[in-house]
């Protein structure tokens, strides 16, 4: 997840402001029951990540998740249900809004705010990926099946 175009209360953050805001979002993370690190990339974004991933689930607060495979007993993972994806970008949001940050979140293809503006889980779903996008510019398209 990337962070960028930061500004808090309409000024860039200096770096200690910056260095505060990481904490910020991994200790709210880590309590939640998140596991997340995040640091700064340079005077205005911010890269969240765990272990090369967006995050993980902490055992110790929540549950393990299942991972359902073609063949074979499902097995027990950390990684984030969708619901959990939801929540994490809620809470994330609600963090910055208390802070009087405004940024834009991007994760994967999907825009999570811009500005002061939220995009919810409802928005994602009519949002087009990037490729898509370039495609369609260019003429090209995907027959929709019948």
């Amino acid at each position: 997840m990337k962070i960028t175009c930061i500004k808090i209360e309409g000024r860039k953050p200096t770096k200690d402001q910056l260095n505060q805001l990481c904490s910020l979002i991994t200790s709210k993370m880590n309590e939640v029951g998140f596991l997340v690190e995040a640091h700064g990339v340079n005077s205005q974004a911010i890269k969240t990540g765990y272990n090369k991933k967006s995050f993980e689930i902490d055992i110790t607060r929540l549950p393990y998740n299942y991972s359902h495979r073609l063949y074979g007993k499902p097995r027990r993972v950390r990684t984030p249900s969708w619901d959990q994806r939801v929540e994490f970008n809620n809470i994330l949001n609600e963090l910055l809004n208390g802070l009087k940050v405004t940024c834009n979140i991007k994760s994967a293809h999907y825009t999570i705010r811009q500005g002061n503006t939220i995009f919810v889980e409802k928005d994602w779903e009519n949002q087009r990926q990037d490729w898509e996008r370039e495609n369609a510019y260019k003429g090209y398209f995907i027959e929709q099946g019948q």
